[in-house]
């Protein structure tokens, strides 16, 4: 089905555009150090990894706000130690930039500087560039001013150099070549949902085959679905497609995240409506502030804990202490299922 007769039935493409930053946010989270031996080896091999490894994304909320609101970046911190050698920590600042921005060097200079300038030590920036301009790869920052010169520079990838290497990236066990094919046959099939529900059959097919355990399997099933979004009725043929994929390979049935996702959401608005009825039945009247913060909660063993307790609680007041003790109101969701 081509755009035109995606906007002839009222699906627009802009409706159902990729989300890059969640997903890449997500994988370097989860699989840090398959990052760094996937793009950057070097840095891989002088890693002592057997002394693990701290994320800072929260310390780096506090260096760099732009991390926490406004524009969304895909980036990660990492307090790192090395094998040998001197300094024997480094912060690993890893970076997707997924479009173009005429003032990113300046930008990673920045972040560089601050981050070093709170933690005392050398930082290593690393960019991977998931932009479709061919020519652009900027990887240095350079400022002068009368005799004065600052520079820095920045090991980059480039995500559309893995294109000629695509039977390299279908034999890889490694995440992250899930994740760039992903990217790659997202962003080329931007005005194409049809060639989407192609390659997002492709990409899922084989990492159900490369051998990955039940657990990456669902999480880079999770990825794959978040980045590499289709029309309602293209992501029913695909399930259709991966069923009859699994049967003819005598492969166990596999959770899609949708219905994982819909699962859980069903089961916290059961969890929701349970805990009020309760209050009303005991109290007759539950107040419109205790409902609100209730239908906020997505803290599945929250509000099982608020279940138990409202079947026991004396009064709508020990309930409502209760609540702030297990959910404090400025940690409450945003999220809500009506």
């Amino acid at each position: 089905m081509e755009n035109g007769e995606l906007q002839q039935k009222g699906i627009k493409m802009e409706n159902i555009a990729a989300d890059y930053d969640g997903p890449w946010k997500q994988a370097l989270i989860d699989y840090f150090p398959a990052c760094m031996e996937f793009f950057y080896p070097v840095a891989y091999a002088d890693i002592n990894w057997d002394r693990g490894y701290e994320i800072l994304n929260t310390e780096l909320q506090k260096i760099v706000p732009e991390a926490k609101v406004g524009r969304r970046v895909a980036d990660i911190l990492v307090k790192v130690w090395r094998k040998n050698g001197s300094p024997i920590n480094v912060v690993v600042h890893v970076e997707v930039q997924s479009e173009y921005e005429a003032d990113f060097p300046k930008r990673i200079h920045i972040y560089n500087s601050l981050i070093e300038l709170r933690h005392d030590v050398p930082v290593a920036s690393l960019v991977i560039l998931g932009d479709d301009r061919p020519s652009w790869r900027p990887q240095e920052f350079v400022s002068t001013i009368w005799e004065s010169r600052t520079t820095q520079s920045y090991r980059v990838v480039k995500l559309l150099d893995y294109q000629s290497q695509w039977s390299d990236l279908e034999r890889s066990t490694n995440p992250f070549a899930v994740m760039v094919m992903a990217h790659l046959k997202t962003m080329a099939t931007r005005e194409n949902a049809q060639k989407r529900l192609e390659w997002k059959t492709r990409v899922t097919r084989g990492l159900l085959e490369a051998g990955y355990t039940e657990q990456e399997i669902r999480n880079l099933l999770r990825l794959v679905y978040w980045m590499m979004r289709l029309p309602e009725n293209l992501e029913r043929e695909f399930q259709i497609q991966l069923d009859q994929f699994l049967e003819e390979k005598e492969m166990p049935y596999v959770m899609m995240p949708c219905e994982q996702d819909a699962m859980n959401r069903g089961v916290l608005q059961t969890r929701r409506k349970d805990i009020i009825y309760i209050l009303v039945v005991k109290f007759s009247d539950v107040p419109e502030q205790i409902a609100d913060r209730i239908n906020k909660l997505s803290e599945e063993s929250v509000l099982r804990e608020l279940l138990m307790r409202a079947v026991t609680i004396a009064s709508l007041s020990d309930f409502s202490a209760v609540l702030d003790q297990l959910a404090p109101a400025e940690d409450s969701s945003g999220e809500q299922y009506n």
